[in-house]
């Protein structure tokens, strides 16, 4: 259920649509940081493995090059995805409604 992705939900007439964009863009943001957060993670052990030991050194020559480029493209996203969110919780709502 973590990498779940979530399910979009319908606006209820009720609910106001600017709130409700908001939390639905914020839901799909966290679920992004949770995917390429993993992305980095995965190929943050995978690089300290590889360059660790001499199996490491051997295979480095030609998966070290492929394996720094996708962890920089990994963590770029999540750097992006990270600052989206961050600036959602930070920037009010301008509508006057309450969170």
């Amino acid at each position: 259920m973590w990498f779940a992705r979530p399910e979009p939900t319908q606006r209820q007439p009720h609910e106001d649509r600017v709130e409700w964009t908001r939390k639905e863009t914020q839901k799909f943001t966290v679920w992004k940081c949770k995917v390429y957060g993993f992305w980095v993670g995965l190929g943050a052990v995978v690089l300290v493995f590889l360059s660790a030991g001499m199996p490491g050194h051997f295979l480095w020559r030609w998966l070290g090059i492929p394996v720094i480029i996708a962890f920089a493209c990994a963590f770029t996203a999540l750097l992006f995805y990270a600052g989206q969110l961050a600036w959602d919780l930070l920037d009010p709502p301008r509508n006057g409604s309450s969170r």
